[in-house]
């Protein structure tokens, strides 16, 4: 839940029961003390995590006299002692822990909307729908992540390897192009004429541009 919505350690410590619906295959949970005062919504639908809430609740005591979701669950059951703020906050490093992940240390309370956020982020989402989802009132800090997704870069370096390859392709024509001492042909295109002369290549189009490309030499 923590991951679905992008939730702070003091979200998940004071979610109550009553915010939290079940609806045919979908949970729908609404988080209505933030720390930016600004109410949210978020839908889990993976059948899975939908499953472990189900159980998770289905082993709530009958006699807990209060309505935090979230209760200690210890030797095999649940008791009626509500999970407080800093039992949540380690949860994250518990998780790490179980799973052997390297420096367990490191995943702390603010671990789950972190990381629900920068995969947003890295998925393409944009500024409004990552806004959206973390409730900030200010942009600032969802373009903190969208900045620096690895995706996004990822995608960025991808884009000028590609320009660099196509660079590439365009000076090894034109390298070619240049060995006769006077060339003059007509472009098919209407409009463009193409002359060559001293191993220099200029592009004249008829809207009164002109594109000069220096021999291979020079550049």
């Amino acid at each position: 839940m923590g991951y679905s919505g992008a939730c702070r350690r003091e979200e998940l410590t004071n979610m109550a029961l009553g915010d939290i619906q079940y609806k045919n295959d979908i949970v729908v949970v609404s988080v209505p003390k933030t720390k930016t005062n600004v109410m949210r919504q978020f839908v889990i639908t993976e059948k899975l995590w939908i499953d472990i809430i189900k159980k998770y609740s289905s082993i709530r005591p009958v006699n807990t006299c209060h309505q935090r979701f979230f209760v200690t669950y210890r030797s095999g059951r649940c008791i009626t002692t509500p999970i407080g703020i800093n039992t949540m906050g380690k949860t994250p490093r518990k998780i790490a822990e179980f799973l052997q992940l390297a420096n367990p240390a490191q995943y702390t309370g603010h671990c789950f909307r972190r990381s629900s956020v920068s995969h947003l982020a890295n998925s393409g989402s944009d500024l409004v729908t990552i806004k959206r989802h973390g409730g900030w009132k200010s942009s600032a800090v969802a373009e903190g992540y969208i900045e620096t997704s690895v995706q996004r870069k990822v995608e960025v370096a991808g884009t000028l390897a590609q320009a660099s390859k196509s660079s590439s392709s365009l000076h090894g024509i034109l390298a070619q192009g240049c060995t006769s001492t006077h060339v003059e042909s007509a472009v098919p295109s209407a409009g463009i004429k193409v002359n060559t002369h001293d191993g220099a290549v200029t592009v004249k189009v008829y809207n009164n541009c002109t594109f000069n490309y220096a021999d291979k030499d020079e550049i």
